[in-house]
């Protein structure tokens, strides 16, 4: 399967250099994360100067301090205002959380992130989610966060957006190799080599993950190819840059109190298996001109399959009597005639009385369906192939004594998926595992294609108005199109077309108090436009199960966010860097997932709230002193409900009619408000390296809860530990332990049905958790050539 998502990643990489043989002529010089500043665009990268907002740079040496798994797990770490919630327990599928907004590869899980890789954007068209198994930071040549709703960041970014830059040759010569093993049977290895001439140079890499999991059934694997191929004239440069991806990643989610306090490994069901195949060709071009002028462009093809089979409890119970041999959707009676009971292929074989109508399940063949089948098998497949590109134009002047930085750019995106699921029924065995049937309902079959079109124009302006005082100015406007179809023909609903259009706009004012210490303050606007998938399960009397089956298009709002923040940032020397931010982040018309039912809370509908408001402060320092290098950060996060609206959430034990009210004030689930990060290095010989970090959250409110009327989850605090000794220049031993103290914690929690898998041993507590990995350890070995 990986050799043919690389075939086809070949065939788009032709396409992408035909497309660009124009620019290729007038291609730039190599440029980094560290060295640029630019005013309006991700496409090459932030750094904090003059920057109105919140910035975050991390580089090579940063991510190879943190081993980390993937780009989610290294910003939980290092980065600040940065949370994880392991809804799937899976290492390379958790939900990362920024300011209160959500980057998540899961669909259902509204997204106010966007990512970025070498300027090309990362969230996918249906759902906007993010696959973090598909971001390695293997590949990295360095990271940047920029927060806020800042506009010139494009569509998505409420919270905020992340910008990753990639190796090349240029910026990453030379050859590394790496391997290690330990707990839950993990293996992590890569390999990587890049050099050049000076003027032609390359780079490839491979990133290979496996492991057992240390829940039951939780194996996983995961494979990513990256190469790179750049050229470097005296004004110019040209890469082309490809990514190929395979992973297969089993996340069985959460698990009830019963199970939470028995057997902390334990699955409530299984499999839950989600299998992508990806790849990407992006070719980037950038030219100076003698007068001030450059020109930077991208272009891209990307395609992706994703494949998933999540085995469940059956929402459907045995009929009443006489009719408990089939399954039924409810056990009400009705008033209809058995003409209306029974299926095409049924014989009338039972004696109905005309005055009741069992809501019956049929199957594909439109036969009842026996009630022996206590569970369901949740298929889908998911196709997407996307193109687009950017041109941006950047132009450095001096107008009546004022510096200017301007930038002028367009960019445009076409993704078209096809959508197929459906509904199995099955057996439940002894481990809660699903044995397929071969029979599938027949109302659970869905087929859909969605077209989404983008088409953006931004503008900004930096302006030097005295040698301390900077102000930034940009706009953006979007035209997005979002085409839904039935191709099943049974569900016409589905078929609808969506267009939003909205121009966004902000700026701010930095001012050097010192050559060391530098004020900013900044205002701005951005938006998010509904995914296909929140158009397509959009109605609360026709509620979908996630991530598989759609029935409704009603219109959804887009949502509006404006920011305000305010900071300083400083150093002491080149020892210390610290900063400190506050910031004010409104939603208007707000977008969330509300469940309808089902017993892990995965049925439901998406809708317009009203408006959230994200608040709060952030305190970040790093330096070194000595032979210590050391770091620490605090946030503080208010995310709250602003308007009053009732709530879908039956499976709320204070539920009535099915939902909860909630009230201006309430707190948004699933986000901590206090979050700790620190971690210290000593490096006590030229050989030996030994540290340690912490990660400490406070509890948060379940997500079903958004009442808050039940007590939140436990806070908690995680050490990890780690050690490097270099047996020689080339090659160095590591050790590396996390949750050293082998804390048990929670990082999620939800709502459910526990009894209607578990029977009456489970009670009658609804509440589910992420319960949180216990203690791992793995050694491994690094060769650098």
């Amino acid at each position: 399967m990986l050799e043919k998502s690389i075939r086809g990643t070949t065939a788009l990489a032709g396409l992408a250099v035909v497309m660009t043989l124009p620019i290729a002529a007038a291609a730039q010089a190599p440029q980094t994360l560290e060295s640029i500043r630019v005013t309006a665009t991700p496409l090459n990268g932030l750094t904090a100067d003059d920057q109105p907002f919140s910035v975050q740079t991390f580089d090579t040496g940063d991510l190879a301090q943190g081993n980390a798994l993937s780009v989610a797990d290294f910003l939980n770490e290092a980065g600040t205002s940065f949370t994880l919630n392991d809804i799937q327990n899976n290492p390379l599928q958790p939900d990362l959380q920024y300011r209160g907004f959500t980057a998540s590869p899961l669909l259902g899980t509204p997204q106010g992130i966007v990512v970025y890789q070498n300027g090309v954007r990362l969230n996918d068209n249906f759902g906007q989610a993010v696959n973090w198994d598909l971001l390695p930071d293997t590949f990295l040549n360095g990271m940047t966060v920029a927060g806020g709703a800042n506009p010139l960041m494009g569509l998505n970014s409420l919270g905020g957006a992340i910008a990753l830059e990639t190796k090349t040759g240029f910026n990453a010569p030379g050859g590394s190799a790496s391997v290690s093993y330990g707990s839950f049977d993990r293996l992590q290895g890569s390999a990587t080599l890049g050099g050049n001439d000076g003027t032609f140079g390359y780079f490839l890499g491979v990133d290979h993950f496996r492991e057992d999991g240390w829940r039951d059934f939780s194996d996983s694997e995961a494979t990513n190819l990256y190469g790179a191929a750049s050229w470097r004239g005296d004004a110019s440069t040209l890469d082309l840059y490809v990514n190929a991806g395979d992973t297969d990643l089993k996340g069985n989610g959460a698990i009830p109190l019963y199970l939470l306090e028995t057997d902390r490994d334990a699955v409530f069901t299984h499999p839950d298996r989600t299998e992508n195949r990806f790849g990407m060709v992006t070719l980037a071009g950038t030219h100076d001109f003698d007068n001030g002028l450059s020109l930077n462009s991208r272009l891209f093809v990307r395609s992706s399959r994703t494949r998933s089979f999540n085995g469940d409890g059956a929402e459907a119970e045995a009929c009443d009597a006489p009719y408990q041999a089939y399954l039924c959707e409810d056990d009400d009676g009705g008033d209809d005639d058995d003409d209306d009971i029974l299926g095409p292929g049924d014989d009338d074989d039972l004696d109905i009385a005309a005055d009741e109508d069992p809501a019956f399940l049929f199957d594909q063949s439109g036969n009842r369906v026996s009630s022996d089948y206590d569970g369901v098998n949740n298929r889908s497949l998911r196709k997407e192939k996307i193109w687009g590109g950017a041109l941006e134009l950047g132009y450095q002047a001096a107008t009546g004594g004022i510096d200017h930085d301007l930038v002028l750019g367009a960019d445009y995106q076409r993704g078209r998926t096809s959508f197929q699921s459906s509904v199995e029924f099955a057996t439940l065995d002894e481990t809660r595992g699903t044995t397929g049937s071969g029979l599938y309902d027949a109302e659970g079959f869905t087929v859909m294609r969605s077209v989404t079109e983008s088409f953006g124009l931004y503008a900004g302006d930096t302006l030097k108005l005295t040698d301390a005082l900077t102000a930034s100015l940009g706009a953006r406007y979007s035209h997005v199109r979002v085409d839904n179809e039935d191709l099943s023909g049974d569900r016409p609903d589905l078929t609808a077309l969506a267009k939003y259009d909205r121009l966004n706009f902000g700026g701010g004012l930095t001012y050097d108090l010192s050559d060391s210490l530098e004020v900013y303050a900044g205002a701005h606007q951005s938006s998010r436009v509904p995914s296909p998938v929140e158009l397509a399960c959009s109605h609360e009397d026709q509620p979908c199960t996630l991530p598989n089956s759609f029935v409704a298009d009603p219109p959804l709002k887009d949502v509006v966010s404006r920011g305000v923040e305010a900071g300083l940032r400083g150093r002491a020397g080149d020892a210390v860097r610290w900063s400190a931010d506050i910031f004010r982040i409104v939603n208007n018309d707000d977008i969330i997932f509300q469940t309808s039912g089902g017993v892990t809370a995965n049925v439901g509908f998406f809708a317009n709230v009203g408006d959230t408001r994200r608040q709060g402060f952030e305190l970040s320092a790093r330096g070194r002193w000595q032979m210590l290098r050391w770091r620490l950060n605090y946030a503080y996060l208010d995310a709250t409900f602003r308007d009053s609206f009732f709530v879908s959430s039956p499976n709320h034990p204070q539920a009535e009619e099915g939902g909860i009210p909630v009230t201006p004030g309430d707190h948004i689930p699933g986000l901590p408000k206090h979050t700790l990060g620190a971690g210290l290095q000593a490096d006590v010989t030229q050989a030996l390296m030994l540290g340690t970090s912490m990660t400490l959250r406070s509890g948060q409110y379940f997500r079903g809860d958004e009442g808050n009327l039940l007590s939140k989850t436990g806070g908690y605090a995680i050490f990890d530990a780690q050690a490097r000794y270099r047996i020689s220049p080339n090659v160095a031993l590591r050790l590396k332990v996390e949750n050293v103290f082998d804390t048990k914690y929670e990082t999620f929690g939800t709502f459910g049905e526990p009894g209607e898998v578990l029977g009456e041993e489970a009670g009658d507590d609804p509440r589910f958790y992420g319960p949180g990995q216990p203690r791992g350890v793995w050694v491994g070995v690094d060769f650098t050539w």
